[in-house]
């Protein structure tokens, strides 16, 4: 119980620090770091204000825009991911992160169509990749489209065969049109 409540006081101290020091420099690392040890606190609504901090002093700080953008799809407020990962996409095309994001985003707002064109540039910046096709197919299901999704999955596994994500989904579909039995 002692060590206990020494860890929590060490983390409190820590976080007071980082936010001193946030407050005394205003550099956009200063609210990154904070915002990854308000995570580590469980307090995703102080790290998402810090990761606000961090791109309205640093707007390009691409590390804080992904880590923002994750906090707000775990919230459900898809419109904020859409914007910044569109615009950070046409800054720096070679972000798997921002692609995955993006399609998320539009997948939630279930603009299938969307989720589907960005996970479709995604590939051809990653073009062996599995996670494009797989997240291709899993989109093509939400808009009932099961034999293109299965083209999909089969196409990731191509790339890897043992790509598990892949493999479940089409095992999935195989199962929904009685392909297979439980």
């Amino acid at each position: 119980k002692r060590k206990e409540h020494v860890g929590y006081y060490l983390v409190d101290k820590g976080l007071e620090e980082l936010e001193r020091l946030a407050r005394a420099y205003p550099f956009p690392q200063a609210h990154y770091h904070l915002a990854i040890a308000q995570l580590l606190n469980n307090d995703p609504t102080k790290a998402l204000t810090s990761l606000g901090q961090a791109v309205s002093v640093d707007p390009n700080y691409t590390d804080a825009l992904l880590l923002q953008a994750d906090l707000n799809l775990r919230k459900g407020n898809a419109t904020p991911v859409i914007t910044a990962m569109a615009d950070l996409l046409r800054e720096k095309p070679q972000l798997g992160r921002a692609y995955v994001n993006l399609g998320q985003a539009y997948g939630m707002r279930r603009n299938f169509p969307e989720a589907i064109n960005t996970y479709a540039r995604m590939a051809q910046v990653f073009p062996t990749n599995p996670v494009p096709y797989q997240l291709m197919g899993s989109s093509l299901v939400g808009m009932g489209r099961l034999a293109e999704a299965g083209k999909a999955f089969e196409k990731a596994l191509e790339f890897a065969p043992e790509y598990l994500p892949a493999f479940e989904k089409l095992v999935e579909l195989d199962i929904q049109e009685g392909k297979l039995t439980q």
